[in-house]
């Protein structure tokens, strides 16, 4: 008999696919050659092994454990009251920041006093032909009294120097 027949005849006697008749006359052909006896059970065991590792497995047999969801949600609370604690600290900080970097000193209070209409008189328009001309423009900026505006006044940063009073 050709050995590669024979040898795919026993792979199928092992994978259970032969007829019943046909797998006694291969077991008493090899029962008589020890060499080709010793490959079918080789054959048998190996398809044995591979049979018991794709078995399916049963609920009853391997069950998944429960799905954690308690332990989920306590997490997403527990990371929510997180995020809030460190903008509540962020803010904190930066209030704290704010009260230390701000000068103690108070900038002087402004007078208050009753307000004081000042009325000027209308500039002289004799000789000014256009409205919108310099000289008119002019004659009229230097007839009016000079108006302080209160300026702004900045606060020095900390560690900024100071030069000749001026920060």
């Amino acid at each position: 008999m050709d050995p590669a027949i024979l040898e795919r005849l026993m792979i199928d006697d092992a994978l259970g696919g032969l007829p019943p008749d046909v797998s006694a006359l291969l077991a008493a052909f090899t029962a008589a050659r020890p060499a080709d006896e010793a490959e079918l059970s080789q054959w048998r065991k190996i398809t044995n092994l591979a049979s018991r590792a794709a078995e399916p497995l049963t609920p009853e047999k391997y069950s998944l454990p429960a799905f954690p969801r308690r332990r989920i949600l306590a997490f997403q609370v527990r990371r929510f009251a997180l995020a809030g604690a460190a903008m509540a600290a962020c803010l904190l900080l930066g209030f704290y920041l704010n009260a230390w970097m701000t000068p103690s000193s108070q900038p002087p209070a402004p007078i208050v006093g009753s307000p004081i209409a000042i009325v000027a008189s209308p500039a002289p328009l004799l000789g000014v032909h256009n409205f919108w001309s310099s000289q008119r423009l002019l004659a009229t900026a230097l007839s009016q009294p000079a108006t302080s505006a209160p300026g702004t006044r900045w606060l020095p940063l900390p560690g900024q120097p100071k030069i000749g009073g001026v920060q």
